[in-house]
């Protein structure tokens, strides 16, 4: 069920890319960094490892990127695609715990341009959807517990700079805050929130 709504996501998400392909449209790839904050950044907890934080400090992140200006506004639709890679590792007397998992992070939203011209920073507004894949944690190199992942829905605000490179060339360098599971998340279910460092090259 989660691949189906996964890909249902996808499919949503960059459709509209197909349909508005002609003027004022750019996409691209990039990559950046998704650090994580509160809870999830916590230090494992070796004496109960299913409880407290993961440890998640600054992971890696790959992504794609499409953007539509708006005519005669300063206004961009933008739709995003990041994969996240998730580990961490704690050691206490002599016994090491590895965590490992990854994040999925759908985006669409919009980008308010402040100031027109070749060097032009905007604001930024997202809906996210995340697709959390399996958790595993190994003692010691053997398996201690797996949990499946689970999907949720979230929000993200930031700000972010487009650099006219050439003409059909925009580096896109952004920093959001993004609350990745304000919607359908459980009672017991601690905040994983985000900083996404990120930088596209759009043509």
């Amino acid at each position: 069920m989660r691949t189906r709504l996964t890909v249902l996501a996808l499919v949503m998400v960059f459709a509209g890319v197909s349909l508005v392909h002609a003027q004022g449209i750019k996409y691209g790839v990039g990559a950046g960094l998704n650090v994580f904050t509160g809870d999830a950044a916590k230090a494992i907890n070796m004496t109960d490892p299913g409880s407290g934080g993961f440890g998640f400090t600054a992971e890696p992140a790959i992504g794609v990127k499409a953007k539509f200006s708006l005519p005669l506004m300063p206004l961009s639709i933008a739709a995003h695609l990041n994969y996240t890679m998730m580990s961490s590792s704690a050691e206490a007397l002599g016994n090491k715990l590895e965590i490992e998992t990854n994040m999925l992070t759908v985006g669409l939203g919009g980008e308010f341009s402040l100031i027109p011209g070749p060097l032009s920073p905007y604001l930024a507004a997202d809906l996210l959807y995340n697709s959390n894949g399996k958790r595993e944690a190994k003692l010691n190199d053997q398996l201690l517990y797996e949990e499946d992942g689970e999907s949720r829905f979230g929000l993200g605000i930031g700000v972010g700079v487009t650099f006219s490179l050439l003409p059909m060339i925009d580096l896109d360098v952004s920093a959001k805050y993004n609350f990745n599971n304000v919607f359908g998340k459980e009672d017991d279910e601690i905040d994983v929130n985000t900083i996404m460092i990120q930088a596209f090259v759009l043509f």
